[in-house]
């Protein structure tokens, strides 16, 4: 898998936002607004103290480099100083969800400047304080920016849904998904408003596309089993309600995860737990993660990597539940998607393992990994032409993928058209510096075509044998039966078979035994071979296995 783990941090949206997991923990002072001049609200003189000896020692170092900071003699500083300082101070308590100090600082820094980001980032601290009048003041403004800002309309629109306004709430959904159709949040805030206004089927349809594109998302089972009930289908809604949870679907929301990344405590053993990946030690690194988990329990990349340390250690239903999470965390993240591909393709689950490729590559359309799995998927499952195009794409993305030019070679194969597979062949061989197994591959090709000319096959013999020189691979070995046969030089090519069924027998592996008599018999004839590589021949996948941490 490859290295380029999410590393996005989420914070909870809920009332009873999940705060560190700390002995000691104090309510906040309650913020006082003063009303100022033209009926704006103010900021309090004070700000909320807060008992640093509460927290954990690295958060309460990063609290303390805060106090520090806003301590500064600022008697020199600009106006544009003093609201970044504050800017920092309120992203920073924002970050460990001290609310009521993280309004202060931000209301400080907008009076000195404004500026979209922390107007947002204001907003969304006092929605969770079900200020929302306050939260539409402050966000209003920005409604008509364009381009449009998806997170703003859709922290609109719960906004204004909160306050009763459902007809306006609709019609930001209606923006947003004009934008972003595939927007879970917004399918879900529209699915739960088509079922309050009567309109159950298609309520059902809209929750329904959204659990398709986020099936950890479980708070939208509720609502969707309501619906379900209201439509008569008794048997899915029953079901739906026994799968209800209360993780809600989140947008892919940069300024949030920028906070978020703000916070300590959590990272260091997230980096721990990446370098014990690193060196194979997966139930230490598991503790790790799990550590991290306990500072962030929304870090989307922690619950990846907890799912990627799960598979190394067999427990595939659990690494399932953790990309699952990952994925709710973060949609649009394409490596959990693969990951999760990667982990139903292992269980025999192909078709899931097929979506779960789309859908990273609808974030990713040049992601290779995920192109080339779902290309050997969909060849296991001998849906042949979608599968070359997915190989061909990974030829041109990687030209030095071999295992993509044998796999599409294959394809080729497959659909009878032999000729054009071995055109992609010689390609490969140009790509890869003539790589040993499309040697193979392209001798087997020239062994099995009746259009092959004597000119053509009479030096392959001896690049194989160059081949075999540093690797007696039975593969290589049947490769050059096949141009023997088909040079005419056939007592060579049944010597060759019958050694070739011998050391199979002699292994235990009689079934390659059995599939090795066929050319024998072919060869005892005077007949070449035909099929230049047999449904059972030797894998080609070698598909990628799933991201590791980082």
């Amino acid at each position: 898998m490859s290295k380029s783990l999410s590393s996005n941090l989420w914070m909870c949206e809920g009332r009873h936002a999940q705060r560190l997991r700390i002995l000691g923990y104090y309510s906040i002072f309650c913020l006082i607004w003063v009303t100022g001049c033209e009926g704006e609200r103010s900021v309090s003189v004070d700000p909320p103290q807060i008992p640093l000896e509460a927290f954990e020692g690295s958060v309460r170092q990063h609290l303390e480099e805060v106090v520090l900071l806003l301590d500064e003699d600022g008697s020199a500083s600009s106006s544009e100083e003093t609201s970044r300082k504050h800017a920092q101070a309120a992203m920073v308590y924002h970050a460990y969800d001290l609310r009521e100090s993280a309004i202060y600082h931000y209301r400080k820094s907008l009076e000195l400047q404004s500026d979209h980001r922390l107007s947002y980032l204001l907003a969304k601290v006092l929605m969770l304080e079900f200020l929302h009048e306050e939260a539409f003041e402050v966000l209003e403004p920005f409604s008509s920016l364009s381009p449009p800002h998806i997170v703003t309309l859709l922290s609109l629109s719960e906004i204004e849904n909160a306050l009763q306004r459902t007809e306006k709430s609709a019609q930001l959904l209606a923006m947003v998904l004009s934008l972003k159709p595939d927007s879970v949040p917004a399918l879900f805030q529209k699915g739960r408003l088509l079922h309050k206004n009567g309109e159950a089927q298609e309520a059902c349809d809209v929750m329904n596309r959204a659990l398709q594109l986020s099936p950890g998302a479980s708070a939208i089972r509720y609502p969707y089993a309501l619906a379900l009930k209201e439509i008569g289908d008794i048997e899915e809604a029953a079901r739906q309600m026994n799968l209800r949870g209360s993780a809600m679907p989140r947008p892919s929301d940069p300024w949030l995860q920028e906070v978020m990344a703000l916070r300590r405590g959590g990272r260091v053993h997230l980096n721990e737990g990446t370098l014990l990946f690193e060196e194979n030690l997966y139930e230490r690194a598991e503790a790790s993660f799990l550590k991290a988990l306990e500072f962030d329990p929304e870090s989307a990349s922690a619950h990846l990597n907890v799912g990627s340390t799960l598979l190394k250690l067999g427990r595939p239903d659990e690494a399932r539940a953790s990309f699952i999470e990952s994925i709710r965390l973060d949609p649009s993240q394409p490596l959990a998607w693969f990951d999760l591909g990667v982990l139903e393709a292992a269980t025999g689950h192909e078709t899931l393992a097929i979506e779960c490729y789309d859908r990273a590559l609808d974030l990713d359309p040049d992601q290779p990994e995920s192109r080339f799995n779902r290309g050997n998927a969909l060849r296991r499952q001998e849906k042949y032409q979608r599968a070359v195009k997915d190989f061909e794409r990974v030829c041109a993305l990687r030209p030095g993928n071999t295992s993509a030019w044998l796999a599409e070679a294959v394809c080729h194969i497959r659909l009878g058209k032999n000729g054009h597979a071995l055109k992609r062949c010689r390609l490969g061989l140009l790509a890869t510096d003539n790589n040993a197994r499309l040697v193979s591959m392209e001798a087997r090709l020239l062994g099995t075509l009746s259009t092959a000319s004597q000119e053509e096959l009479i030096g392959v013999p001896e690049r194989l044998q160059k081949v075999l020189a540093g690797n007696r691979n039975l593969e290589f070995v049947a490769s050059r039966a096949m141009v023997l046969a088909a040079l005419n030089r056939y007592p060579e090519a049944q010597q060759l078979q019958r050694d070739m069924i011998a050391a199979a027998r002699q292994a235990g592996e009689e079934k390659i035994a059995r599939r090795l008599l066929k050319n024998l018999e072919n060869y005892s004839r005077g007949e070449p071979a035909v099929d230049p590589w047999p449904e059972s021949e030797s894998p080609v996948d070698a598909s990628p296995v799933g991201t590791a941490p980082r």
